[in-house]
């Protein structure tokens, strides 16, 4: 076996710590994340319900999962409580009754994990994530090579699947199954 492939059961929980604990976007984002970037560095997002506390708590717990910058907390917070009502979040978990941040990454129901991924993908390189935990796990990985392979491997809306997936505890799906097969190709192909 190729000392970048780790076994099934290994790759799997890879994925799933990545999809869980991190965040990111395959390259140009989502439609209005440009828009969402920029309310969140001028401060002028809003949610739902117009707290702007609900936008920082998200970007706090956003903040404590990913090393991603500030700046994509901060997106991340005000794209995710613009998509999401402050009910919708707190029946996800991603917001106790007094309206803090979860402590820790509730499992999420389908709906709410897409809104997550949608914010996630729009704020941050999800491919750069990957690549870089990956060069953490694969000593030598060319990880400029790593990315490309895996841009070509999948699109976005696979990755974008693949993510759900994952935050929505399918770690048995075929997206996570596709992504995690072409991590390991792409690793092996540039390490």
């Amino acid at each position: 076996m190729p000392r970048s492939t780790p076994p099934a059961r290994l790759r799997a929980l890879m994925l799933l710590l990545l999809l869980g604990l991190t965040a990111a976007c395959s390259g140009t984002g989502t439609p209005g994340a440009a828009d969402d970037r920029e309310a969140a560095s001028t401060g002028t997002a809003t949610t739902t319900t117009g707290s702007a506390d609900v936008a920082a708590e998200l970007s706090a717990l956003f903040a404590r999962l990913s090393p991603e910058s500030a700046g994509a907390a901060d997106c991340f917070g005000a794209a995710l409580s613009a998509d999401l009502g402050d009910e919708e979040l707190r029946e996800a978990g991603l917001l106790d009754g007094a309206g803090s941040a979860a402590a820790q990454m509730p499992s999420l129901d389908r709906g709410p994990a897409g809104s997550w991924v949608d914010a996630w993908f729009g704020c941050v390189d999800f491919v750069s994530v990957v690549g870089r935990a990956q060069a953490k796990a694969t000593r030598g990985l060319d990880e400029a090579g790593f990315r490309d392979c895996l841009r070509d491997a999948l699109d976005d809306e696979e990755l974008r699947s693949a993510a759900v997936d994952g935050l929505a505890g399918d770690a048995g799906s075929e997206s996570v199954r596709r992504l995690g097969q072409a991590q390991a190709t792409c690793a092996d192909r540039h390490s």
